[in-house]
């Protein structure tokens, strides 16, 4: 009777453990990553040939640093790059936070996701963040929501595939 008793604490400590010693993830691109410390944003409207400011920051937490950090900015076939680097390679510290800054311009009308990333240089993608940009010839819109595809079940289809949304 003893074991049962006991084997049932057991059981029940380790459901309760495993359900608290969770953190929060998102998906970028079918990667697994914790979010909580990097992030990316643009200063200014990126609308077609606009050159703007994107910047990726990291920022570490008191209890660790992060050492010697890669940082990685994907864009999209619609932006090009003007001036700065794709990546960068940083030591941080505990509680910094490192803004990484480039200049963009959107080249093409479209919808496009701009991705950003930061990790030690054996996985560089382990935390990142994403911006889903809608670029038209005299405006723009920045979200850090994905678009959402409505209509018929051809338009969501296509939608899907290309990721361009009807307004």
């Amino acid at each position: 009777m003893k074991d049962k008793i006991f084997t049932l604490i057991i059981i029940g400590v380790t459901i309760l453990v495993s359900g608290c010693v969770t953190q929060d993830t998102k998906s970028i691109n079918g990667i697994e990553t914790f979010y909580h410390d990097v992030y990316l944003s643009i200063s200014g409207s990126p609308y077609l040939n606009n050159s703007v400011n994107l910047t990726l920051t990291a920022a570490t937490s008191e209890a660790f640093g992060r050492g010697n950090t890669t940082l990685t900015i994907a864009l999209p076939e619609g932006f090009e790059l003007i001036s700065g680097n794709l990546t960068q390679n940083v030591t941080l510290d505990i509680n910094e936070i490192y803004n990484h800054t480039i200049i963009i311009k959107a080249n093409k009308t479209g919808n496009w996701e701009i991705l950003g990333w930061a990790g030690p240089y054996w996985y560089p993608k382990y935390d990142g963040d994403v911006l889903y940009v809608n670029v038209e010839e005299n405006d723009a819109t920045v979200s850090e929501i994905p678009p959402i595809c409505e209509g018929n079940i051809f338009e969501v289809m296509e939608c899907m595939r290309t990721g361009t949304v009807k307004r």
